[in-house]
């Protein structure tokens, strides 16, 4: 991840933490939003394992075709030993495949979210001098995505991350202007310089 400056990453963080505490209602749509995801991806993965369940019996027929066939002559026994091994072949990678999305619906796990432990472990950790504990950060967000040097993806986690590949959903939007980092940046006596500032907006999301 490209660096971010202090400025940067502290009003950021104001925004991020601030704006879930203001409205707590942030959280609980976004739960609603994570549960319909949730039961959407399950019910597309015993789709495809329908769809796949139907290809091994299209090539089961494809066999008995191929048998017929070699009954009546009209292809020759290493054609038809060749014809099968494929379609074995293909079976067994289609039965593998159903195997892996039976163990991801078994594995799956609907979003659970503590709103109120939540908040309170939010509270704590936003002090009363209108900053973001570090801690916060570590605690709470997945990963920050610098999509462009004005556009910002803030990924975060209010449960274990338990795969490689987790799946986020839109929480919040915020912008940030020069007023808002100058205000911040005299409150915490850090360096800041109008001219060099331009703007940037940041979305939020949560894992599900």
């Amino acid at each position: 991840m490209p660096a971010i400056s202090s400025v940067k990453l502290c009003t950021q963080a104001l925004k991020v933490f601030e704006g879930l505490i203001s409205d707590s209602s942030i959280i609980d749509d976004a739960v609603k939003k994570a549960t319909k995801k949730s039961v959407n991806s399950v019910s597309s993965l015993k789709k495809q394992i329908i769809t796949k369940e139907a290809e091994i019996e299209k090539i089961k027929k494809r066999n008995k075709k191929y048998l017929d066939l070699l009954a009546d002559d009209l292809i020759t026994k290493d054609e038809f030993i060749n014809h099968k091994a494929e379609n074995e072949n293909q079976i067994v990678n289609l039965q593998n495949d159903i195997q892996e999305l039976q163990f991801e619906i078994e594995n799956h796990n609907k979003p659970k979210i503590d709103s109120k432990e939540l908040f309170e472990t939010l509270h704590q950790l936003l002090d009363c001098s209108n900053d973001v504990d570090e801690r916060i950060i570590d605690k709470f967000v997945y990963r920050i995505i610098v999509d462009s040097p004005t556009h910002f993806i803030w990924q975060l986690h209010f449960k274990p991350i338990t795969t490689e590949n987790p799946q986020f959903v839109d929480l919040a939007s915020h912008h940030i202007d020069c007023n808002f980092a100058k205000n911040y940046s005299k409150q915490h006596h850090k360096k800041f310089h109008s001219t060099r500032w331009v703007d940037i907006d940041v979305d939020v999301q949560i894992a599900i």
